[in-house]
């Protein structure tokens, strides 16, 4: 069993220097204190050492321990006993429980449920499997993991029937088959005396009263066929039929019934077809072996088909749990919110466990546990007490716990990775089995992790949008002062030379339109900034009244007279052009900042385009030039805010664009842009509007014969 001598002497040494008192009692596998003392000297030897180069198996760093538990009240000793091991000698501890196709009572459900919790108080690692096979689940087990000590308890004696059924000791497997690991029995104790495991019976008494009336009846159907034959074949080959009846009756009916059925069919195989007929005397050895094979065949097929149906049972339970288990994941994945998530895990709690559930979540930004306005009527003040105490200590109170017991409701924390996403409350008439509880908890696992993953997104994003808004505020702050410094210095600059010295007239005209260009710009700023706030703020509200578009353009280009010196201005608007109903004050800002716009980026002497028709009760504005457009990549963000792409610094803060874009939305309209085939740029806009066709005659006289208005530079 010690296969690698270095790990035992290690172990022993950790023992012995923390338990020194008790050296005397101390053994381990058989190897005491002294031994160990005296293998370690040993082992510290130049050779031994380099020795560990040589070998080509996996040797073992550091002691990783593994504790196989049970359903008995040994096996929470066993876990304590395993778990003061391993922090004495500084290890890590797995506990394993491997299901089977044992079927557990209630008092056995309860005691595994206990000792679960009991692994999980004491901070082991828990993992649960399902196996026919325990020795090799447990060993793939333990070499996955690293596991370099496997503690059992000491067997019970086991029967002499009970072990015929047996492939072999699980011991002495275990002890054969566990190679380069080593394994540590430990005595059950006095206190394992206490529990008595109900004796497991091969046939089933309690089975349907109908499975005994068709087996017997089937009985009854052979029996009446072989009469015929009995005389033609001899008795012997009819107890073939017979026994071939038996076998196709226990791959359908239980042990019980089926031990019924041999009975019948031996006793009047013996009676009706066995001479001397009509006596239950049997004169020769090889009928007596023939009458024997009856209760032999159905007690081993019944033994055979009983543990046929429970691994079938466990295996279709196995599968139910792994489906719900994979929906509930794929769900979840899909959620979006938190919300969502509890919606998901209300149906799936509903469907597989048969229970109304609610839940408490952590507040994000206090880290503490939200208190719902929904929740259950006679949801107490004691009881959210209660839920709030669960989410501070991570662990279960309430009804069939030993904490706050007297409520109506169960409190379970839901535990993720790094945070502690909440509480799940739910109200049961009767306590969850032991296996239901560990469904259950891998359930709570996978809304918790749901739960935390849409934690952690929350924060990165809301970290991204501060981060972004930090950048946002930085370069606002730049570009404000960039742009404020700009026009204050050639107000300033200018009334300083007024003041300082008496200038001839026409200089003095000069530098009072240098004040006037300055402050219209700075009023522009301001004017941009002004309605960029209450777009954002959402406190737009078109005034709509009738509108010329031609007196609107005529507005626009006479604002814009400076800026379009080193430019031509087109406008189109054909002659049939009726009223439209708009807010021209801000359709009129929308114009200026796109004309303005072009003024900016288009080389003097480009032509600046604006044009207007109505079309299926749109109002269609365009407004175009022949400058160096965009790129085809930045299209898409032209109307972002504080975006400017330019190689030049021009100025401006980059929000003419979205203030034009907030404006036509406003109206309901659309703005898009695109770039011009032979070069530039066009903006479209587009406004569901009413018209009205009356012109007066003022209006009418001057636009009759002119479709072009033409601002030359």
């Amino acid at each position: 069993m010690d296969h690698y001598p270095d790990s035992n002497k290690l172990l022993a040494s950790k023992i012995c220097n923390k338990k020194a008192k008790n050296r005397d009692k101390l053994k381990i596998s058989g190897l005491t204190i002294s031994q160990s003392k005296k293998a370690m000297q040993h082992f510290s030897r130049k050779e031994n050492i380099t020795a560990q180069h040589k070998v080509s198996q996996r040797w073992k760093s550091g002691i990783h321990l593994l504790v196989l538990v049970g359903a008995d009240k040994s096996s929470a000793k066993l876990i304590r006993m395993a778990k003061s091991l391993s922090d004495i000698v500084g290890a890590d501890l797995l506990a394993l429980y491997l299901e089977n196709t044992q079927i557990l009572d209630e008092d056995q459900q309860e005691q595994l449920s206990k000792n679960i919790d009991l692994a999980r108080w004491l901070g082991a690692k828990l993992v649960i499997t399902s196996s026919n096979d325990f020795v090799s689940t447990a060993l793939d087990i333990a070499r996955k993991e690293n596991i370099t000590h496997i503690i059992i308890e000491k067997p019970k004696k086991q029967r002499f029937f009970s072990s015929l059924f047996e492939k072999d000791n699980f011991v002495n497997r275990l002890l054969k088959e566990c190679g380069e690991i080593d394994v540590y029995i430990i005595g059950r104790g006095v206190e394992a005396k206490e529990y008595k495991k109900k004796p497991r019976l091969y046939f089933n008494a309690l089975s349907f009263y109908n499975d005994y009336f068709l087996t017997t009846l089937a009985v009854v159907i052979t029996l009446l066929f072989c009469f015929p034959l009995s005389t033609a074949i001899g008795y012997r080959a009819m107890s073939f039929i017979l026994l071939f009846m038996i076998l196709i009756l226990s791959t359908v009916f239980r042990s019980g019934p089926v031990l019924s059925a041999s009975v019948i069919t031996a006793v009047a195989w013996n009676f009706f077809f066995m001479p001397p007929k009509y006596t239950l005397i049997i004169t020769k050895s090889e009928d007596l072996l023939i009458f024997c094979m009856f209760f032999v065949v159905a007690f081993v097929t019944g033994t055979l088909t009983s543990k046929m149906h429970k691994q079938e049972r466990l295996t279709r339970k196995r599968e139910e749990k792994t489906n719900a288990l994979f929906y509930l994941t794929n769900q979840l994945a899909g959620a979006d919110n938190a919300k969502q998530i509890i919606d998901i895990a209300k149906e799936h709690m509903e469907k597989y466990f048969h229970v109304k559930a609610f839940f408490f979540l952590r507040d994000n930004d206090t880290g503490k546990l939200k208190k719902y306005a929904v929740k259950p009527a006679n949801f107490s003040e004691s009881e959210y007490k209660t839920a709030q105490w669960v989410f501070r200590h991570s662990k279960k109170a309430g009804k069939f716990t030993n904490i706050s017991s007297s409520g109506e409701y169960t409190f379970y924390p839901l535990k993720g990775n790094k945070t502690k996403p909440g509480v799940a409350i739910i109200k049961m008439n009767q306590k969850f089995s032991g296996e239901t509880e560990l469904f259950w908890e891998t359930f709570l696992t996978q809304i918790s992790n749901a739960l935390e993953h849409h934690y952690f997104a929350q924060s990165v994003q809301k970290a991204s949008l501060l981060n972004e808004s930090d950048k946002l505020y930085k370069t606002l702050f730049n570009s404000i002062s960039h742009e404020l410094r700009i026009p204050v210095a050639a107000i300033m600059g200018a009334a300083d030379a007024l003041l300082a010295n008496p200038y001839p007239g026409n200089v003095k005209k000069e530098l009072y339109g240098e004040i006037l260009t300055a402050s219209n710009r700075l009023n522009h700023l301001i004017e941009n900034l002004l309605n960029m706030s209450r777009l954002e703020t959402g406190k737009i509200a078109p005034h709509i009244d009738w509108c010329d578009i031609n007196d609107l353009f005529n507005h626009v280009a006479h604002n814009l007279k400076d800026n379009l010196k080193q430019h031509r201005l087109d406008i189109e608007i054909p002659s049939s052009m009726p009223l439209v109903k708009l807010d021209i004050g801000l359709m009129e800002q929308v114009l200026y900042n796109l004309v303005y716009n072009s003024c900016k980026y288009a080389d003097s002497g480009t032509i600046i385009k604006m044009k207007a028709f109505h079309e299926n009760g749109y109002l269609i504005i365009q407004e175009m030039d022949r400058g160096p457009g965009f790129p085809t990549e930045v299209l898409a963000f032209v109307f972002d805010k504080f975006y400017k792409y330019s190689n030049r610094n021009l100025g401006g803060l980059g929000l003419g664009l979205s203030i034009a874009k907030g404006f036509v939305e406003a109206h309901k309209g659309t703005i898009s842009v695109e770039n011009r085939i032979n070069g530039g740029v066009s903006f479209t806009i587009k406004i569901p509007t009413e018209t009205s066709f009356y012109v007066n005659s003022l209006v009418t006289e001057q636009y009759e014969e002119c479709r072009y208005n033409t601002y030359d530079r």
